[in-house]
């Protein structure tokens, strides 16, 4: 079982965190295989959810650069993040891969590649993270995964930088895609 769930949206830097919101209940809008729902952790984040054969896109839109909260802890916009966190749900069997090297669910591991998750002989990933704007200007970012109190949580930080540069056309969108490899399961694309 692999359940991949949205969980918080904070600012942060290397001495702090400042809480934006945690995921609220929120109806779905289901057209094929897109659900979206609004305001899913405050009135300028909604979350996508998007089916396709083989991939699972689960995207965080900010709507509007005016409605994003301001970050309160460092003078210099250059050491912050937005960060999106999410709680993964594995067997303690599951292999999580980083950078192709077996993580110990012991130390906390910062990486912008492609992370591996193996149950038994089905392999799934969480593709190199990136944030887009609506102009199509792309971003790579990173992804933090740690383990607190036998909770796995993996964080994708986007430069608070980038999302408050002046030439940023939103909405924008944080991207985390999940694939399968092609020895495994069929998905057939559809809510």
């Amino acid at each position: 079982d692999f359940k991949f769930k949205p969980h918080a949206l904070s600012f942060a830097t290397n001495t702090g965190r400042q809480s934006i919101g945690s995921i609220q209940r929120s109806p779905a809008q289901v057209t094929n295989n897109r659900a979206q729902y609004p305001l899913a952790f405050t009135n300028n984040f909604d979350m996508q959810f998007t089916y396709l054969p083989r991939m699972f896109k689960e995207d965080l839109i900010i709507k509007t650069k005016e409605r994003l909260p301001l970050a309160n802890l460092s003078k210099n916009r250059r050491e912050i993040t937005f960060d999106v966190e999410f709680t993964l749900d594995v067997a303690s069997s599951t292999q999580i891969l980083i950078e192709n090297q077996l993580w110990d669910r012991q130390a906390q591991r910062t990486t912008n590649q492609p992370i591996e998750i193996k149950q038994g002989t089905t392999s799934f990933y969480l593709a190199q993270p990136l944030a887009y704007d609506s102009q199509g200007v792309t971003i790579p970012l990173r992804y933090t995964v740690e383990n607190r109190q036998n909770t796995i949580y993996l964080t994708l930080q986007t430069p608070y930088d980038w999302l408050m540069n002046e030439t940023r056309v939103y909405p924008v969108t944080i991207d985390p895609t999940i694939t399968l490899d092609y020895n495994s399961i069929n998905w057939d694309g559809y809510l």
